[in-house]
This record gives structure tokens, C-alpha cells and sequence, in this order.
């Protein structure tokens, strides 16, 4: 649910959408490669070989606590005019030497790190963000970008948040110009790699995933050619590295991503793949690629973990798993906010509103604040979820009057920085009004879901609701939405 930064203030004009069925398609086919992120959750999620390690860098390179709410932002774009210009490759054997060199060093401390290519600069970011230290994810890549321009895998990661932010807010352009200049400088420098020995591989895994990242932000702007062929070649390049690496977590992540989400297309959609030269994937077997990425340690286990769950809790048959992965999560990363949305958004599934509602709050208290302190879209949406979710479960056993005022409000308000917060509002309005089967008020709330403008996903889904409501999908006992129908008649001012 997701992997946009706004630099302006809490007044700014709304974010618009774009997004048609036909842009909704093309993010849905590249949607595997993109797993990694997501970021935002960043995301979120998310080399056979020169002889020597100048040779090498030749080819690969051709030129603490969590912040106060007040102070978490996006650090400025560096933009790859921006970057240090490249010395001639003759003068940079230190470079090409540290390269090579850190990999191995890590390859002990980080799995595959041969292919991943974390630097130890790279390797405690990763750390202090998934720990919840630092929410400023891309901006600490791009400072170590600023010393070390060769590191493509660097560039691969930034450019990812980015993209991110991007698919939250479309209406913001702030990013455009960075999330090129990562992709392509990573494609480039991966490409080069990928010809030698010792980076063959790691080569192969970043400009696949690159393409993949350029192919989402190109579907995003509407270049749907660019993205199919970004998507194609992303697609190739995804098998080439399984055939090398059969075992490597992203790569059956992303793979697992692919097939899950394409085998649940419907038959016109699966011959529009065909025909545009894809091939649809096999649900069954994504998800046991899925589980197979998810089942042993990796550097992208967080990223892992969130895509898991989201692919697992929609399926009853998977919940179980998915609040397996999601408990591991906390565990883990028990000073991180995403872990309990995540873990909430799991106990929603499976019907247990109290402990979802549980589990929200523990994620709002680590990511404190209103989201007017907040500049960065990821943590201005992540909010707006948790909050969301708490005034609807707070409405629906509590009946509380303040709680449902917080979700008319935002039902209402088309001003949002988070373009989709009234539409989501406007779901859980419907869905509490469902409960308490006051069906024509509920379906208003459905409906409403469909006015806005070009929110396709959305609209699909208020029309799925409109044909099976709430209480028909998860039902609750008479005790709890019996008193609720009189609550809500008390208020009549609350309408869609």
C-alpha cells in the first residue's frame, strides 16, 4: 500500500493524479521489479570480470534518534550536473581498487554482496533507516554520491525513493529531473560493469533494475512506449540474472512480484500482454518465489518483508503467513513506524479491528507529530494512513463523534497533499455506514469514491464495494453493530 517529497507548505494547491487504465497496466507489469522498495517505504525496497581492478573501474565507471518532527525533510536534489566531474579512468585506480575491494571486504557481513555492491557508507544507512534513526533515506545516498559518483548501485537506491515519492503525488516534478539522472547514470555504469568478469553479474541485477525504475517513472508521466520498453528490456535482463545467481533474494523477489500480480490478470488483460510481447506470470508459482525470497536473511529483507505481506494478506488462505512475516517485522525493527502499519494492516484483513487499531497507534507514536511537520510525501501519506485507520476502528466500536468528524473532514477536503486522503476517507466512511446497514448512505460513500478525477484504482474499487459491501466481506457481531446504526442517525450532518 505504495512505495512523492513536497517542499512547499500545507496550503499548497492539491496534488493531481494521472493515472488510466492503460498507465494502471503498465505499473501493474513492472510493479515486480519495483518490489524492492518501496519506498516507502521506502518502498519499500527495496557482477563475471577486468583483470585488474582499474579495469574494472573502466568499465564500471566510464567518468542516532529519530529526528524532531519539525526537521524531517528531503535533503535538496544533487542532480548529476551537480555530481563531481569523473577524472579520466587512467587517474583512478583507488577508486577502482575500493570498489572491488568492498565488496569483498562486506561479502562476509552482507549476503551477496558480490551483487549487491554495498558499501560500508551504503550498508549503515540501510541500517540506521531500517532501524527508524533516519528518515532521510535518499538524501544520505546522495551524499555518499557526491564523494563516490561510480557506485551505480548508490544511484539505483536513490533514484528508487524517488520514484516513490512520484507514485504517491504524480502532480509533483521537483524529482523528475534526479530520477533520470539516477537510472541513467546507474543504467550506463551497470552496462559497462556488466561486460566485465568480476562485476557480470552485479551489472546485469542493477541495469535490470533501472530499467524497471525508469519504466515505472515513464509510466507515471504517460511515456507508456518508453515504459513497455524499459519493462521489456528489465524483464530480460531479470532472467539473465536468475540463470546466473538461481538462489539471489531480490531477484526471486522481484520475479515472484511479476508473476504473482500478472497471474491474477484477467483473460483481455493477459492477451493485451501478450501482444504487447509479455508474458503473463503464474500466481501460484509467485508466490512461491515470494516465500522462498522471504524465508532467509538477505540485505533487502525489510523491503522483502513489506511486499510479502502485501502480496500474502489480501488471500485468506495467506493471512496466517503474512502476520507470520509481519510479526518478524517488529521484532526486528521494533523502533521502526512501517512494521506496525504493516502488522495493523494484517489483524484489518483477518478482521480484528482492536488489535489492528493496536498496532496503528504503536506506529503513529514512533512517527510523531502532525502531518503538517512532515515535508517528505512518504511520511505525510504514511500518517494519513495510520490516523486514517485509527479514527475508523475508533468510530466503529467506540462510536466516537470526534473520530467521525475526523473522516468527514477528510472526506471532504480536495485540497489534501495526499491527493488520495479523501478517497480513502470516504472508503472507510462507506465501510462504517455498511456496518451499520444503512446501505443507501454507505453506497453514496462508494460513489463519492468515484468523483474524483483520475484515480482509476480507486474508482475500481468503490464499484467493487457498491457490489459487496463491508459487512458482507468481513462481518461483525450484532453487539458491536447493533448501537451502531442509532449513533449514526444522530447524525445527519455526516453525509457523502
Amino acid at each position: 500500500m505504495s512505495i512523492a517529497t513536497i517542499f512547499s507548505n500545507s496550503s499548497a494547491a492539491p496534488l493531481k493524479r494521472r493515472t488510466s487504465r492503460a498507465g494502471w497496466l503498465v505499473r501493474l507489469l513492472v510493479l515486480g521489479c519495483l518490489s524492492l522498495w518501496g519506498a516507502a517505504a521506502l518502498a519499500e525496497q527495496p557482477l563475471p570480470v577486468a583483470s585488474t581492478p582499474s579495469e574494472t573501474l573502466a568499465s564500471a565507471v566510464p567518468e542516532s534518534a529519530p529526528p524532531e518532527p519539525a526537521a524531517v525533510s528531503s535533503s535538496p536534489e544533487t542532480s548529476a550536473a551537480s555530481m563531481p566531474a569523473a577524472a579520466p579512468v587512467a587517474d583512478r585506480p583507488a577508486e577502482a581498487a575500493e570498489m572491488s575491494s568492498g565488496a569483498e571486504d562486506y561479502k562476509q557481513l552482507i549476503r551477496d554482496n558480490d551483487v549487491y555492491l554495498m558499501s560500508p557508507e551504503m550498508w549503515t544507512a540501510f541500517q540506521r533507516y531500517t532501524a527508524g534513526e533516519i528518515y532521510d533515506f535518499d538524501g544520505e545516498l546522495d551524499r555518499i554520491l557526491v564523494k563516490r559518483p561510480y557506485l551505480f548501485s548508490a544511484h539505483f537506491w536513490s533514484g528508487l525513493v524517488k520514484v516513490r515519492r512520484v507514485m504517491i503525488a504524480p502532480g509533483l516534478h521537483e524529482y523528475d529531473q534526479a530520477i533520470q539522472d539516477r537510472f541513467g547514470t546507474c543504467i550506463e555504469k551497470a552496462r559497462r560493469a556488466g561486460k566485465t568478469k568480476q562485476f557480470h553479474t552485479a551489472g546485469m541485477f542493477y541495469e535490470m533494475m533501472c530499467e524497471a525504475g525508469l519504466g515505472m517513472y515513464n509510466g507515471i508521466r504517460g511515456n507508456y512506449l518508453k515504459a513497455h520498453g524499459n519493462g521489456r528490456r528489465g524483464m530480460e535482463l531479470l532472467d539473465k540474472v536468475l540463470k546466473a545467481r538461481p538462489n539471489l533474494h531480490a531477484a526471486l523477489l522481484v520475479k515472484g512480484m511479476y508473476n504473482f500480480y500478472t497471474g491474477r490478470f484477467g483473460v483481455m488483460t493477459r492477451l493485451l500482454m501478450r501482444l504487447m510481447g509479455m508474458t503473463p506470470g503464474d500466481k501460484v508459482e509467485g508466490l512461491r518465489q515470494i516465500t522462498r525470497a522471504i524465508e532467509e536473511d538477505s540485505p533487502v529483507h525489510y523491503f522483502t518483508g513489506i511486499y510479502a505481506v502485501y502480496a500474502f494478506a489480501p488471500l485468506a488462505s495467506q493471512r496466517t503467513r503474512a502476520l507470520r512475516v509481519a510479526e518478524e517485522m517488529v521484532k526486528r525493527y521494533p523502533n521502526n513506524y512501517y512494521p506496525y502499519l504493516l502488522r495493523g494492516y494484517v489483524y484489518e484483513k483477518k478482521g480484528k479491528f482492536k488489535k489492528a487499531r493496536t498496532n496503528y497507534r504503536q506506529g503513529r507514536r514512533l512517527l510523531k507529530g502532525p502531518p503538517e511537520a512532515y515535508k517528505d510525501i512518504i511520511h505525510v501519506s504514511d500518517i494519513f494512513l495510520l490516523d486514517v485507520r485509527i479514527h475508523f476502528i475508533t468510530a466503529l466500536y467506540d462510536r466516537d463523534d470526534d473520530s467521525l468528524r475526523w473522516l468527514q473532514r477528510w472526506g471532504n477536503n480536495r485540497q489534501a497533499r495526499y491527493a488520495d486522503a479523501p478517497l480513502i476517507a470516504n472508503m472507510y466512511l462507506g465501510h462504517l455506514y455498511s456496518y451499520a446497514r444503512l446501505d443507501e448512505q454507505s453506497l453514496k460513500f462508494y460513489k463519492k469514491m468515484q468523483s474524483f478525477p483520475d484515480a482509476e484504482w480507486m474508482k475500481d474499487l468503490g464499484k467493487k464495494y457498491e457490489k459487496l459491501p463491508m459487512r458482507r466481506r468481513r462481518p461483525k457481531s450484532k453487539k458491536i453493530t447493533g448501537p451502531l446504526k442509532p449513533w449514526l442517525l444522530k447524525h445527519p450532518e455526516i453525509k457523502a
